[in-house]
């Protein structure tokens, strides 16, 4: 960069390497000193940051195991900031509730992803947790794009800040799709198995191995 052409203040990171060969990182702050209207002069301050770039590459490094071992399980992490009305889900996280990777999530994003039948419920859910510092925890029907529903099981912990009061809530999300599809199988088959019980001309029961009858069919009864 020429001072020539070097008419405003700046700053910038870069590496530098040390005589002992170590690698450096520097925040470097400069302001351009001009007579005539013309840049004249930079004068700046040089700061030494590797130690937060390592935290940096740290931080980087656990949030992407993080991301992983959730992509792996099919957990969807999450955190919703109360007073900001942001949050940070992860990519698994947003890949169950449909939205994009950049997309920013409000607590009425939230809300207008469900089910319109689990929006009020899951609302008050939320609010009361957050008011009473409780566990958060529920079951609902996301509605993605063209109408496919999934279920969703979501826990969560408030967190409260320095003077005690809830600020953030903090939780995993799983998809519980095939576990409802089974559980309505096994009711519709349920039902079925009852009625065809109950109109056989014969007398039907069933039996624990501890020999108590748990189920008579109407024809036994009558």
């Amino acid at each position: 960069l020429s001072l020539s052409k070097s008419a405003e203040n700046f700053e910038f990171e870069y590496r530098m390497i040390a005589m002992s060969g170590k690698t450096v990182w520097v925040h470097d702050i400069v302001k351009c000193e001009h007579r005539n209207g013309k840049p004249a002069e930079l004068r700046g301050f040089m700061l030494d940051i590797s130690e937060r770039k390592q935290f940096e590459g740290a931080l980087r490094d656990s949030e992407e195991r993080i991301n992983l071992a959730a992509k792996t399980t099919g957990l969807g992490l999450w955190m919703w900031d109360a007073g900001r009305d942001e949050s940070w889900v992860t990519p698994e996280g947003r890949r169950l509730f449909g939205w994009t990777e950049s997309e920013p999530i409000s607590f009425q994003r939230f809300i207008d992803s469900l089910h319109p039948d689990d929006r009020e419920p899951i609302r008050q859910a939320v609010l009361n947790s957050m008011e009473s510092g409780g566990d958060y925890a529920a079951e609902y029907r996301v509605v993605l794009s063209g109408g496919t529903i999934r279920w969703i099981a979501t826990r969560g912990r408030v967190e409260l800040d320095e003077h005690g009061n809830p600020c953030r809530l903090r939780g995993v999300s799983v998809d519980i799709t095939e576990r409802k599809r089974a559980e309505e199988a096994l009711r519709e088959s349920e039902t079925r198995f009852r009625a065809m019980g109950d109109n056989a001309p014969v007398m039907i029961w069933m039996s624990r191995v501890d020999k108590l009858c748990n189920f008579f069919n109407k024809g036994w009864l009558d």
